[in-house]
């Protein structure tokens, strides 16, 4: 299993890598290069755009969403929404 170096990170060719691992056992990394580029986080959402994107993506009641981040909230793994 050869890895391009140009190829696109995706679910299928990570799980190619994982089954050719498991076969083989073995992995030699020839080169590895490090990126100084900084991904900075994104915005936090108001109480309004958080219960939108709840409903839409998860299907999920306001009552529902505010209680998942309450409980995130509580746990400090998300801040206060605004």
């Amino acid at each position: 299993f050869h890895l391009d170096r140009n190829a696109t990170p995706n679910k299928a060719l990570a799980e190619q890598l994982v089954e050719q691992v498991k076969k083989d056992a073995t992995v030699v990394v020839v080169n590895v290069q490090e990126n100084s580029d900084k991904i900075l986080p994104p915005l936090g959402l108001n109480t309004v755009a958080l219960l939108e994107a709840g409903s839409k993506a998860m299907g999920m009641s306001p009552k529902q969403v505010m209680n998942v981040a309450e409980k995130l909230y509580s746990q400090g793994l998300i801040s206060y929404p605004r």
